[in-house]
């Protein structure tokens, strides 16, 4: 019989308080989701050891292992997604309920699948999934659906024969792990294979009988606690897992787990009666805290203060008492007095989650129910794909190779596929945005245009991204690029980029509530490092780069140089239908002029200085949106209303864009000339 240990529940803490903190989006808790691997070791010590008991007694059965899961799992995490389904209907814009809808596949324990191909865990959409964190307990309960009956199946051999079978699982999964790291990281998050190793660590400790000295219980507690923080500050967004750095606080909670004991030092310290007390609570809380997170963000239209996410965070802890007492303690209980026979407790919830699941299978099949929305809601969301045609072919992606130049559909259409263009667009996203109505007014002069560019690469200068996918990625776009600009001798190369973001790395924040959602953007040269730590000397490095390599390009061809586009905050469709949708009359209908001047101060200078050289060009893009004074404002609607935006910083192809078009299509004549 396992015996009860109060460090276990204090290691349920340890694991569940960072979670909460890094999805609630406090500084300094990047690393805080290792706390869902922490679960998963403790997941598997308990269960194990439960089975290795009923095993040994001779009074396995399945039946009983499922009822106990039910009793566990199901009543709070129902309970949890009825309360999250009037608000997601109330508050979500259809893409947000399509994934609301999806990942009601959690009733199936198939959530994780979901989430694989739609969200990576670590980017803004997913903040604003209530239930992106069920995928944890899809890997769990796929990993229970198989491992009693295998366990009860190599018990014959007996306890060494199950305790190498469980091993030659868990070790190779984590060979898949580790030897995948590499390939896919959104969905080898979310893969369960690549995560059963994690559980299995747990398992394999719940096979130890072994009585461990005072000294090396003592040592062992500390290492294994001393590996749970190293993990939780060395580890980051930026960091694949699970991978090699995911040994780290699964070994660290399996050697408390392995000699660990309210005995020890650290044990004491876990015992502590705050500690033990949120263990208790842990699923609840786990189950509460990102539903409240991420409608709060949903509500608020922007990201939420730390001290609101910091109420939400203890909000969620006192609701998680609520359901631990009211919820799970009166079902988990077979003698007690909620749905005591095991057919009405299976029925019933097979009914609840029938029910659940087929909301969601029609919030799925109807993209998000949009008809929940107004008229005037569904009109501005439409903008979030007013995006050009020639967004799909000719934007590069990390990771994903492209053909050699020119690419298809590439081109100003029905020009001659032979002929060399008379201006290339280059650039980031930005350039895609403004490329279907600039190549359509340079098509107006008789000029053709081609275009290529690459999702958040600089344009120029051999500088890549360091924090996102291979660096290869971007110095390969920038060679093949100038490369086939070079070959067809083009007179003209327009470059656009999301500048500031490359030189000052950091998101834009309005003052004004909108702030961009996301981390921080690491630019440098590679494999040798061009930039300082110190944030002013990365700039003017940063800088520096751009301009050397821009003033060398001029002499190749001309050039036209596009400003910085005023950046929002906000995403402009999602503010105005949810503005829409919450009848908010004062809906923000532009931002600060001077807050762009601030932004983009080194970079203005910088073009600016090179526009004064006779073949470079500059387009001023802020005289399409501001009023370019001090105190001045910048639009993020038209005149009639419609968003100059499909998100919080790419103008929107059939308003902003069709602004910019004729001003770059000017620059390219007089670059010409």
């Amino acid at each position: 019989m396992m015996r009860y240990r109060s460090d276990i529940d204090g290691l349920r803490a340890v694991a569940v308080l960072p979670v909460i903190l890094f999805h609630a989006g406090i500084p300094g808790a990047d690393g805080g989701f290792i706390g869902v691997d922490i679960f998963f070791v403790i997941s598997g010590y308990l269960i194990t050891g439960l089975l290795l008991n009923d095993l040994a007694q001779g009074r396995y059965s399945i039946a009983h292992f499922y009822e106990r899961r039910v009793r566990r799992i199901l009543p709070a995490l129902f309970l949890v997604i009825a309360v999250c389904i009037p608000f997601a209907w109330a508050w979500m814009l259809p893409d947000e309920f399509e994934d609301f809808a999806g990942s009601l596949s959690i009733v199936v324990f198939l959530s994780n699948f979901y989430f694989a191909g739609e969200v990576d865990y670590f980017n803004d959409a997913a903040e604003l999934q209530p239930l992106l964190h069920t995928w944890s307990l899809a890997v769990e309960e796929q990993f229970y659906l198989f491992f009693p009956p295998l366990l009860a199946l190599v018990w014959r051999f007996g306890r060494r024969g199950a305790f190498i079978a469980v091993a030659i699982l868990t070790a190779l999964s984590l060979v898949l792990a580790l030897t995948a790291s590499g390939t896919d990281p959104q969905r080898l998050f979310y893969f369960s294979p690549a995560r059963f190793w994690e559980i299995g660590a747990g398992a394999l400790c719940a096979f130890s009988t072994r009585d461990w000295s005072r000294r090396g219980r003592e040592a062992g507690t500390f290492a294994g606690l001393l590996m749970i923080l190293a993990a939780f500050f060395l580890v980051d967004r930026g960091t694949v897992f699970p991978g090699p750095w995911t040994v780290l606080p699964v070994a660290g909670a399996a050697l408390i787990l392995l000699v660990g004991g309210a005995e020890t030092r650290v044990g004491r310290f876990l015992s502590l009666r705050p500690f033990v007390w949120i263990g208790l609570i842990s699923y609840s809380a786990y189950l509460w805290h990102q539903p409240l997170f991420a409608f709060a963000r949903i509500r608020l239209m922007g990201e939420p203060s730390i001290a609101v996410m910091l109420g939400l965070s203890a909000m969620s802890l006192g609701l998680a008492a609520i359901s631990w007492r009211f919820v799970e303690q009166p079902f988990r209980r077979r003698s007690g007095p909620v749905l005591p026979r095991r057919p009405a407790l299976f029925g019933t919830f097979a009914v609840l989650g029938a029910a659940l699941l087929g909301l969601g299978i029609w919030g799925f099949q109807t993209e998000g129910l949009p008809t929940r929305l107004s008229p005037e809601a569904r009109a501005q969301i439409a903008y979030l794909d007013d995006r050009p045609a020639q967004t799909r072919p000719c934007l590069a992606k990390p990771g994903k190779s492209k053909p050699a130049h020119p690419w298809p559909r590439c081109s100003t259409p029905g020009a001659d596929a032979d002929a060399p263009p008379d201006a290339i667009l280059m650039g980031d996203s930005h350039m895609i945005a403004l490329s279907g109505r600039s190549i359509d007014a340079l098509a107006q002069e008789g000029r053709t245009a081609y275009v290529a560019a690459h999702a958040g690469c600089p344009a120029v200068g051999g500088l890549t991204r360091l924090d996102k996918g291979d660096p290869r990625d971007c110095i390969t776009y920038q060679d093949g690029i100038l490369d086939y600009a070079e070959k067809t001798d083009a007179p003209v190369i327009v470059i656009a980029q999301r500048w500031a973001l490359y030189v000052d790395g950091t998101r834009f924040d309005n003052g004004e509530g909108g702030h961009e959602r996301g981390g921080p953007v690491v630019v440098d040269t590679w494999p040798e490092r061009l930039a300082s730590a110190d944030p002013a000397a990365r700039r003017a490095a940063i800088l520096a780069r751009f301009e050397e390599a821009l003033a060398a390009l001029s002499e190749k061809a001309a050039l036209v140089l596009v400003d910085p586009v005023p950046e929002i905050g906000w995403s402009v469709p999602r503010l105005a239908a949810r503005c829409a949708m919450n009848g908010t009359a004062a809906c923000p209908s532009d931002v600060s002029y001077d807050r762009y001047l601030e932004r983009n101060a080194d970079v203005l200078a910088m073009i600016g200085r090179l526009a004064e050289r006779d073949r470079i060009t500059r387009v001023r893009t802020a005289e399409a949106f501001c009023d370019m004074q001090a105190g001045g404002r910048c639009a993020i609607f038209d005149d009639t209303g419609k968003p100059l935006y499909f998100d919080d910083d790419h103008p929107a192809d059939s308003t902003g864009a069709q602004r910019i078009a004729p001003m770059i299509a000017a620059a390219v004549r007089d670059a010409g000339r």
